[in-house]
């Protein structure tokens, strides 16, 4: 009798932490489940009664930004999905960047920026200010953007040498038209007034110089317009009239380079 005891209590020591593990876990089920039931029932408090869209848009009327937004509001003030909703406006062709914030105690307000269509890169990509390319569906007015032509390895190069040469000519009145590279890397540009300046694979700064010093020194020659003006020598630089049936072609420069 005193082992079947011994041998009752042993098995009741060893089912005692099974029974308070049961018992935490039906606790802890408990609590998840009111927990749960208190989010439901204040699903219906807290709810988002405003949506604001700031920032300064173009190509998008701000009713529809705000009607998509609101297709994107699933819960509450404290259970939106911020990341989804900025995700879903981050997907709109013409969208930079996108901020959504909670505004206590009911709003939502959403700031977008536009990318800025600053170049056109090989007659199919846009390109921002910062030279990133974007592509819409909606028609563009291409015409009176500048132009950049050249292997797909090129274009960050080429973006950085546009900025960098309509900077230094603005002080001139100025500006870049067209940039291009062949395949050897020689550059070539159209500036605003129709000249054409050939400035070769390397030095492209130090050649721009030399059309500034000729601004300079040259009253006649700052007020010419369509020349052709070949800064590649090494001591010096050549400089013709553009014939009409180049000025044709000067649309795309490169067929009128030598090297």
């Amino acid at each position: 009798m005193a082992k079947l005891n011994k041998a009752e209590n042993k098995n009741r020591n060893l089912l005692r932490p099974v029974g308070k593990g049961l018992g935490l876990l039906l606790v802890l089920g408990g609590v998840l489940f009111l927990v749960k039931e208190g989010f439901d029932r204040m699903a219906s408090h807290f709810p988002i009664e405003q949506v604001v869209v700031e920032g300064d848009i173009e190509h998008y009327d701000r009713q529809v930004i705000k009607s998509l937004v609101e297709t994107k509001l699933f819960g509450n003030f404290f259970s939106i999905d911020v990341e989804r909703i900025q995700q879903s406006l981050l997907d709109l062709p013409w969208i930079r960047e996108a901020s959504v914030s909670r505004d206590w105690p009911d709003k939502v307000t959403v700031t977008l920026k536009e990318h800025k269509a600053a170049m056109l890169w090989n007659d199919v990509h846009l390109l921002n200010e910062k030279g990133v390319s974007f592509m819409v569906s909606t028609k563009v007015e291409k015409e009176n953007l500048p132009k950049l032509y050249g292997e797909e390895s090129s274009q960050d190069f080429l973006v950085k040498a546009y900025q960098e040469m309509n900077h230094s000519l603005s002080d001139k009145g100025l500006y870049v038209t067209q940039v291009q590279s062949d395949k050897r890397g020689s550059v070539s540009v159209k500036l605003s007034n129709g000249h054409v300046i050939a400035l070769g694979r390397e030095e492209h700064k130090t050649k721009l110089k030399k059309l500034l010093a000729m601004y300079e020194r040259d009253n006649e020659f700052s007020k010419s317009s369509s020349l052709h003006i070949d800064l590649r020598y090494a001591n010096g630089f050549a400089v013709r009239k553009l014939q009409p049936q180049e000025l044709q072609q000067v649309s795309r420069i490169i067929g009128m380079e030598k090297g």
